[in-house]
């Protein structure tokens, strides 16, 4: 048995595993998902006494198992909406006013894809940002890159958020809190250049994956992904050299190739295609030229054993006896 085919055989297995306990695999990664932004919520923004303690955390964590991707947003964005109104009516108002336009502009519109942002903001703690616009790229579309885009932002702004709040714990006047904060918010917001560079870095990575994954040549998608990989170095050492943007290069290098290694792990395991016995398909009639390209899928072969089981008669059997 060739290697291909072993690699293939367990691909196979893992899925007919997963496909049999479909349902507990993804109620648990829901489960874990929305633990950890619950966590996140509470160290970052938690002035709601009631919703930081462990239990109320784990129940809603268990809730969002038996939710679509609509609502588990719905239960994230009005989770910190509640903390923040626990610390400042007016905040928090302001905040329900942008998290009601977000819902209505993007949520309601790309469900699914919505929860690309909490993802976003998840991967870029652990420095896993760049396998996203990548799997992006190769599985998604407009929704997809537009919740990661979304997502950065999101992540810069609560790191923004936590700091104010802090401020304005040590002043009186809410006004000029107000006017001294919205100009930094301002500041590190739309004159960020580590945010303009990663918003910049991270579309450029999806569109080059989403276009080459798209060409009609062997092996399309898996050199996507690397030149995606490629792309996203190239991408932050220029952001260093010329945006002055600090970063440590090695950590840069190493957590891109984790991703691409799990980008190209995710592709293969979604779509084998034995693009050796690829062939492209011309013909034409009255009104059209048609060009085709197939590419087989990667199948193990199998082989089947039949049995036969003869049954003879005991009369026949007679009379066989009597003609020798």
């Amino acid at each position: 048995m060739q290697l291909d085919e072993r690699i293939l055989i367990i691909r196979d297995k893992v899925l007919q595993f997963y496909k049999i306990y479909e349902k507990i695999w993804i109620g648990m990664a829901k489960f874990l998902s929305m633990l950890l932004v619950m966590v996140a919520i509470t160290r970052t923004i938690g002035y709601a006494p009631t919703l930081t303690r462990s239990y109320i955390i784990a129940a809603l964590a268990l809730v969002s198992t038996m939710l679509p991707a609509q609502y588990i947003m719905l239960e994230i964005l009005g989770v910190s909406v509640i903390h923040l109104l626990h610390f400042n009516w007016i905040i928090g108002g302001v905040v329900l006013v942008i998290f009601i336009s977000l819902y209505i502009l993007f949520i309601r519109l790309y469900p699914k894809e919505s929860l690309l942002i909490v993802l976003t903001m998840l991967a870029m703690k652990v420095e896993l940002l760049c396998m996203l616009p990548i799997v992006a790229g190769l599985f998604g579309g407009l929704g997809a890159i537009l919740a990661i885009l979304i997502g950065i932002v999101g992540h810069f702004s609560f790191t923004s958020l936590e700091m104010m709040l802090q401020s304005l714990l040590k002043t009186e006047d809410l006004v000029v809190w107000i006017q001294e904060n919205l100009n930094l918010y301002i500041t590190q917001i739309f004159y960020n250049k580590e945010l303009l560079a990663m918003l910049s870095i991270c579309l450029i990575v999806f569109c080059v994956v989403y276009i080459i994954r798209k060409q009609v040549i062997d092996y399309a998608p898996y050199l996507a992904v690397v030149i995606g990989g490629v792309m996203n170095i190239l991408g932050f050492i220029l952001a260093e050299l010329f945006l002055d943007i600090s970063m440590n290069t090695f950590l840069l290098v190493f957590m891109t190739i984790i991703s691409v290694v799990i980008a190209l792990g995710i592709q293969f395991v979604s779509r084998p295609a034995d693009y050796s016995r690829s062939e492209s398909i011309r013909f034409e009639d009255e009104d059209n030229y048609y060009m085709v390209k197939v590419i087989p899928k990667m199948q193990v072969r199998k082989s089947v054993t039949k049995v036969q089981k003869v049954y003879i008669p005991p009369n026949r059997t007679e009379e066989i006896n009597m003609e020798e």
